[in-house]
């Protein structure tokens, strides 16, 4: 799968064949070829038709080849909807908010912000897979923001609270609780410690080699235990912390979700099911 002609996705299809996958693929006694599930890397095994009913039974998830695609495809559309939204979708949107809200965007485009500033917002937003469809709140954030706030990084941030329901809303129980993995305390002061310039000079978070094995290992543990009694566990940290804590996982757990704690208010109930140990930042 190719983006402008550059490869963002690679998987490979058994014709006459479906994909069985789970944890417990490996172990399931089936006939077939073992691989990785290409779109979350899940242990997985090409099986033949006649062998579908044993492993359902077995709990594995099984697939036809042109779910595997679609789903491919889904995810990666996705994961990269910001490079995907040109200036003419952008203009294309203000359009549409202008036949309702007409004050509102004029008040902001170009009087506050240009229609590059508004693509940038937005191209942050979706890079993290957060819904752009609400325009008109993302537009009166920003009218409200501009004036005083001129970093990027922090404009970005303040309209993701501006969201908060619109955030939560695909992580929610059917109750309306979140289940969170937290940071121990020393951890997270420790991180927030760690935020520094980058090459680009963007503040980041900067740790050694070992610090950033040691994080990434803790933080995909605790993930994996939260996994076992939540279907869609939130990483959550403070508001200060959490975009460069985002970028930092985001090269090794790319579907990993990172919130603030005032993203997550409007949940009826946060539970926390699994904290990250502030053993991950030994010295």
């Amino acid at each position: 799968i190719k983006l402008r002609g550059e490869e963002i996705g690679r998987g490979e299809l058994h014709s006459g064949q479906l994909l069985a996958m789970g944890p417990g693929a490996p172990q399931a006694g089936l006939q077939g070829l073992a691989v990785r599930e290409p779109v979350f890397g899940l242990p997985a095994l090409w099986i033949s038709a006649d062998q579908r009913a044993e492993a359902e039974a077995a709990g594995l998830t099984v697939v036809e080849p042109a779910a595997i695609v679609a789903t491919h495809l889904t995810e990666l559309v996705g994961r990269h909807a910001g490079e995907l939204l040109t200036r003419q979708d952008v203009q294309a949107l203000l359009d549409q908010v202008k036949t309702t809200h007409p004050a509102l965007v004029q008040e902001l485009v170009p009087n506050l912000l240009t229609l590059s500033g508004v693509q940038q917002v937005l191209k942050r937003l979706l890079r993290e897979q957060v819904s752009i469809r609400d325009m008109v709140t993302i537009l009166e954030a920003l009218a409200d923001l501009v004036p005083a706030v001129k970093d990027l990084d922090v404009l970005v941030e303040r309209t993701r609270e501006a969201l908060a329901r619109t955030l939560i809303r695909p992580y929610r129980s059917p109750q309306g609780d979140l289940s969170v993995v937290t940071l121990d305390p020393l951890l997270e002061q420790s991180l927030i410690d760690a935020v520094a310039p980058g090459q680009e000079g963007r503040q980041r978070l900067v740790l050694d080699p070992a610090r950033t094995q040691t994080l990434v290992d803790s933080i995909s543990e605790a993930v994996q235990r939260a996994l076992a009694v939540a279907q869609h566990p939130i990483l959550i940290c403070s508001q200060y912390l959490r975009p460069h804590l985002r970028e930092f996982v985001a090269r090794f757990i790319p579907q990993a979700v990172v919130l603030s704690y005032p993203e997550v208010t409007g949940a009826a109930v946060v539970q926390t099911v699994a904290t990250v140990r502030s053993a991950a930042v030994a010295a």
